[in-house]
């Protein structure tokens, strides 16, 4: 029977893989009401292909829009994350999307900030910011193209490198001294960050719009209120079961061990 469940499941994977096929959209879990902002490629402004706002689907404290102007937009194009075709926004290496000031007011930490994205090329670059300088919730590469989070007090880094060309879940937990960073589900981040809050948020660049981000961004959640580990885990799954990025260490051994299954199962017949 566990044979069985785990070809039927390899199929499935495969099937859904090898025909493109798109998951329909989920809603994202609100965290017992701490979902406060979130933006897909599903509801996007454009003029032609440029991106005049990213519109904020969850209006907890009001319509917290990302927007930019002129040569700063960042383009609305399609990409495979894993499943097969989503809408995502592509900043290029030299644009970028900001909130104003949150219409509901700063958030105090605990925050979460989830996002799904992909690096082109990797060059000190930011995934996601505050909007001013007291107001910092930040993810970025550093030298050696290494994680670093920040949020006013000190960067927490380790030696765990970005990838490009591929899209993961990027999980950045605020929380002073115990905040974390996990990509896939993975620890790779802890420490203290500072205490900042988070007054809006800048995806694709720095508060002060530098260090743009190369590459595209598919998802961003973003929630105030401190996530357990079931709460946190399951917003990654949800993120995971949208877009079916694989998790790196688990899909290898999963396929190969459906392929045995097969072909135990063809020897018996």
């Amino acid at each position: 029977m566990m044979t069985m469940k785990i070809l039927c499941t390899a199929i499935l994977v495969s099937t859904l893989f090898a025909s493109g096929s798109v998951l329909a959209s989920i809603t994202a879990p609100d965290a017992g009401g701490k979902l406060s902002v979130g933006f897909d490629g599903s509801d996007v402004t454009v003029e032609g292909s440029l991106v005049d706002s990213w519109n904020d689907q969850i209006l907890a404290g009001g319509d917290d829009d990302a927007a930019a102007l002129g040569t700063r937009r960042p383009t609305l194009t399609t990409a495979n994350t894993g499943n097969g075709v989503h809408n995502v926004i592509d900043f290029s290496g030299a644009h970028y999307l900001k909130t104003l000031d949150f219409s509901g007011g700063d958030m105090a930490q605990a925050n979460a900030i989830f996002i799904v994205a992909s690096w082109d090329t990797l060059s000190n670059d930011s995934l996601f910011d505050g909007i001013s300088s007291g107001e910092r919730h930040a993810v970025y590469t550093r030298t050696g193209n290494t994680y670093g989070m920040y949020a006013g007090s000190q960067t927490i880094n380790g030696n765990v490198q970005a990838v490009t060309g591929e899209f993961q879940v990027f999980s950045a937990l605020f929380n002073g001294s115990s905040s974390l960073f996990r990509v896939n589900g993975v620890n790779v981040l802890s420490g203290n960050t500072g205490s900042n809050v988070l007054g809006g948020l800048s995806i694709g660049s720095n508060y002060g719009a530098g260090n743009f981000l190369d590459g595209q961004v598919a998802e961003v959640l973003v929630y105030n209120g401190g996530l357990n580990t079931a709460q946190t885990e399951d917003i990654e799954d949800y993120l995971q079961n949208k877009y079916i990025i694989p998790e790196p260490a688990t899909l290898g051994l999963f396929l190969s061990s459906a392929v045995a299954a097969l072909f135990l199962r063809r020897l018996k017949l």
